[in-house]
């Protein structure tokens, strides 16, 4: 019995130490932010001031300059002057023409690629890599469209995850048995004796933590904040780096529907910013929280945390690959379903205390029940 005791308090004291680390990260994060947002707007205050000023210099000089009449060579020199400004005006504007159908190509392009009977790759997956570009237009139109997708995928993500109708569920999913990549989902489902509007109000917040990454260690960089709030109030664009090589582009959308009681978080990643540092590591990475009514004192969370195969340097690798950095032929040791099964116990080892501390954030309770699955 004392044993017993003992181990639930060195529990306790292992939750408390990470609930104070975990308070240590988002402080920290919340310091890198606020003086991120402290300079940027001193920066852009100087920028004011020194447009002030040189705007009052201009008018300055203007009421300085004598009244006079010009000479024809005066003229004539100012003409050729306006002649060769014009020039270079029709210059810039047929190389901003140029940029635009450029643009254009590039979106034709895109369009192409990500359309059912071309963007077929040729590892057997329905993975492609995508960037954003870093026109603004472009910018703008990618974000809106990529989180539409997503939000279009719902329904089929849920099927694909195999959710029970009812009960609650905390596990992980793999969703390809039968194939050389990578496809595992974490899945939560949890079931509220609330009205949805009532449970609506008291996970709000917490998904968006989420959605921000506050209760991750990694600081996040807000990035084209006017842009995104022009596209939808509810939604934002992250970078999260890893390292030098590696960063994950997220964007992060709620659509929500009085009108069928349902509120859908979404958060994916682009493979490449072209106004950031290039991505030489990449792994699809895909979240859905869908909140919806089940009946008038019952709610039902669905959250998916969808995980692809890693590509380097724009090549998908195989399990094999993932689990064999060095290259050494392991097919005399082990079976596919061998590094397979071996890789998964893995990723439940190491994620599980991620999935649990969802679960936790998620649910009403403080942990999950010991007869959910």
């Amino acid at each position: 019995m004392a044993l017993v005791v003992r181990q639930l308090k060195g529990e306790e004291e292992n939750e408390r130490r990470k609930e104070h680390q975990r308070l240590r990260n988002r402080l920290k994060q919340k310091r890198h932010r606020d003086r991120f947002v402290s300079e940027r707007d001193q920066l852009l205050s100087r920028i004011e001031e020194l447009h002030q000023l040189a705007t009052a210099l201009k008018q300055q000089q203007r009421k300085r300059a004598p009244l006079e009449l010009l000479s024809w060579k005066t003229v004539a020199n100012g003409l050729a002057q306006a002649s060769v400004e014009s020039k270079l005006t029709m210059e810039l504007l047929r190389e901003e023409c140029e940029k635009t159908l450029q643009l254009g190509r590039d979106m034709e392009s895109w369009v192409t690629t990500l359309s059912r009977c071309n963007n077929v790759p040729d590892n057997g997956q329905g993975w492609t890599e995508i960037t954003l570009m870093a026109d603004p237009s472009a910018r703008k139109m990618g974000l809106d469209w990529f989180t539409r997708h997503l939000h279009a995928n719902t329904a089929r993500m849920i099927d694909t995850c195999a959710f029970p109708p009812s009960g609650n569920v905390c596990d992980f999913k793999l969703l390809n048995p039968g194939s050389d990549y990578m496809s595992i989902a974490r899945r939560i489902q949890i079931v509220y004796d609330l009205p949805f509007k009532d449970t609506y109000k008291i996970l709000h917040d917490r998904i968006w933590l989420k959605l921000r990454g506050d209760t991750y260690p990694w600081v996040s960089l807000f990035l084209d904040e006017e842009l995104v709030k022009s596209i939808d109030d509810k939604m934002l664009y992250r970078r999260s780096p890893f390292d030098l090589e590696e960063s994950n582009y997220y964007v992060c959308r709620e659509f929500y529907s009085d009108k069928d009681d349902r509120a859908i978080f979404l958060v994916g990643n682009f493979t490449q910013d072209a106004s950031q540092p290039l991505n030489h590591h990449w792994q699809p990475r895909m979240f859905w929280y869908v909140l919806e009514k089940v009946s008038e004192k019952c709610t039902r969370l669905r959250a998916i945390a969808h995980f692809g195969p890693r590509f380097e340097n724009g090549r998908v690798l195989t399990w094999s690959e993932c689990s064999n950095p060095l290259d050494v032929d392991l097919s005399y040791h082990f079976t596919r379903e061998e590094i397979i099964a071996r890789d998964l116990r893995w990723i439940k080892r190491s994620c599980t205390p991620f999935l649990q501390s969802d679960y936790k954030l998620l649910s009403l309770s403080s942990q999950p029940n010991d007869n959910d699955t």
